[in-house]
């Protein structure tokens, strides 16, 4: 279905255009509390998405789908402690049930830009998601799903997308 008109809470933003492709998308996202700015009035349309973005993004984006993602415990990435305490709720319940994994040599790298190739893998996910689909049996702890990439369903796309442009905001809001 098509986007339909956001409200007024765009406007807060200085550094976008009013009259480009993803207003309408950006409208919704926020309308929704899908993202936010970065106060002062900014956004940063172009900026790239790092990963704990992605994982609230996404975490708060299935919330709003009425799909609930159980989460118990606490994360335990080596640099867990690097994770903005904003982003840890959407994280630990988007890792623990198989949406988005950390990297083999047990981090997350919440700062690192999420590649397209990342994204493509977790979006292919939520749509099983909500098609009913379980990613990870209960017996089965993430970290066991991991090989050597991260998000191993792009890891051959991951080498290819890399003179690709990095997934920004406003892709991600499209």
């Amino acid at each position: 279905g098509k986007i339909s008109s956001y409200n007024t809470s765009v406007l807060q933003f200085t550094d976008i255009g009013y009259h480009s492709y993803y207003i309408d998308y950006l409208g919704w996202a926020v309308d929704n509390q899908l993202i936010e700015g970065y106060g002062d009035g900014l956004f940063g349309p172009d900026d790239s998405v790092t990963r704990e973005q992605m994982g609230k993004m996404i975490f708060d984006f299935l919330a709003l789908m009425e799909q609930q993602l159980p989460a118990e415990g606490e994360l335990d990435f080596a640099d867990s402690a690097a994770i903005s305490d904003w982003a840890v709720e959407g994280i630990l319940a988007c890792t623990q049930n198989g949406v988005i994994s950390g990297y083999p040599d047990q981090t997350f790298r919440p700062d690192q830009e999420a590649t397209r190739a990342q994204v493509a893998a977790i979006i292919e996910r939520i749509s099983r998601l909500l098609n009913g689909e379980t990613l990870i049996e209960e017996e089965t702890a993430p970290a066991e799903q991991e090989s050597a990439q991260p998000d191993t369903a792009e890891a051959g796309a991951a080498e290819q997308e890399s003179a690709q442009p990095d997934t920004t905001e406003a892709d991600a809001a499209q």
